[in-house]
C-alpha cells in the first residue's frame, strides 16, 4: 500500500479540535483544501512518540487505504483537515 508522510498540528478541544489524541491504527478521513473529497487513511507511525497529542505538531505517516481512489490532492505543501465518519 502506498502511503504519505504530513506535520500536522492537533487542535485541542479548546480551539475547536479534538477531544484527545490518536495513535497507531487509527482510520480517520483526508478532506484535502478546496475539495469536499473524503480520502479514507490509516495512521502507521508517528515520530518519535506513541500519539499525536493535542495542542502539538507531530509528523505522522498514513496509509492510503484504496488502490481505486485518486489520492493525488495529497501533494507536498497541500494542507488538509482530518475528519472522523462521512
Amino acid at each position: 500500500m502506498k502511503s504519505i508522510t504530513a506535520t500536522i498540528y492537533m487542535k485541542p478541544e479548546a480551539e475547536g479540535g479534538r477531544h484527545f489524541g490518536f495513535r497507531q491504527d487509527y482510520c480517520p478521513h483526508l478532506i484535502p483544501a478546496g475539495t469536499d473529497e473524503w480520502l479514507p487513511v490509516r495512521v502507521t507511525g508517528i515520530e518519535g512518540a506513541e500519539e499525536a497529542s493535542l495542542g502539538t505538531t507531530s509528523t505522522v505517516t498514513f496509509q492510503l487505504m484504496y488502490d481505486t481512489l485518486d489520492y493525488s490532492a495529497l501533494t507536498a505543501g497541500h494542507k488538509f483537515i482530518i475528519r472522523e465518519d462521512t
